[in-house]
């Protein structure tokens, strides 16, 4: 099953690190949080990803060539101009990846209308490439087969800079403007959703506030409670707690 990650925006919030490349590849820990989201998913046996790109897509299109060079053994032909990869030297994870290229001004709606159109998986998950948690994605996974809608975000509690949800039970009734209360449950992404979500993206348009409200309205949108382990990285202080986790020995999400 695909993992479709958002990767394309500026990351403006937290510029400092985003001036040269973009967020996903933002290190934590020696490695891009791209390669810890790649490995929270590989967990749970889903090793097949496409990345969306748009910011900067080139570094994370290198980026993910690269990873052939580190963990293969790699043959090359100058006088055939060939390149042939032997035995996977570093037994690491048998990822599949893909990287999109959706555009440099395009909304996250718009950039998941592209990752649709791209594959033919009924069925996919997708997430941001900006954040971690400690989510058991086979339960997520479980959930929105029982519920038999088309979209599941994963509801988390957090002091939100983000609009937050009402929810009844599991259903989600509307989306709210942020307003800072730590009671709130928000978007922690980690979504399911039916490819069937395309035909309720119009144009250039965000994922976030247009495509999910009309989720809403339709009766199309459930929400999977996590309690746990939630870390959005948007500023450098969230990065160095996220580091500082690390150099502690502790990382929830892996």
């Amino acid at each position: 099953m695909r993992t479709v990650i958002f990767a394309g925006g500026q990351g403006s919030r937290i510029s400092e690190e985003t001036h040269s490349v973009p967020k996903p590849m933002v290190k934590v820990g020696n490695k891009p949080i791209l390669e810890h989201i790649f490995g929270l998913y590989s967990n749970f046996g889903y090793d097949k990803f496409t990345v969306l790109c748009g910011y900067k897509g080139h570094i994370i299109r290198r980026y993910v060539r690269n990873l052939i060079e580190e963990n293969y053994d790699v043959s090359v032909n100058l006088s055939k101009g060939t390149l042939s990869t032997s035995k996977n030297r570093l037994n690491s994870a048998l990822w599949e990846i893909d990287t999109l290229e959706t555009g440099l001004d395009s909304e996250t709606g718009s950039r998941l209308k592209q990752a649709i159109d791209s594959f033919d998986d009924e069925v996919f998950f997708a997430t941001y490439g900006d954040g971690l948690s400690d989510i058991n994605i086979a339960k997520l996974l479980e959930f929105h087969k029982q519920h038999g809608k088309l979209a599941t975000v994963t509801a988390v509690q957090s002091r939100s800079r983000f609009g937050s949800m009402t929810i009844e039970d599991t259903s989600v009734i509307e989306f709210l403007e942020k307003n800072n209360k730590s009671e709130d449950w928000i978007n922690g992404g980690f979504f399911v959703l039916s490819r069937k979500v395309a035909d309720f993206i119009d144009g250039n348009e965000s994922f976030e506030y247009d495509v999910l409200p009309r989720l809403v309205a339709a009766g199309e949108l459930m929400s999977f409670k996590h309690t746990g382990f939630w870390q959005p990285m948007d500023t450098l202080k969230d990065r160095q707690y996220l580091e500082n986790l690390i150099q502690q020995g502790k990382l929830p999400w892996s």
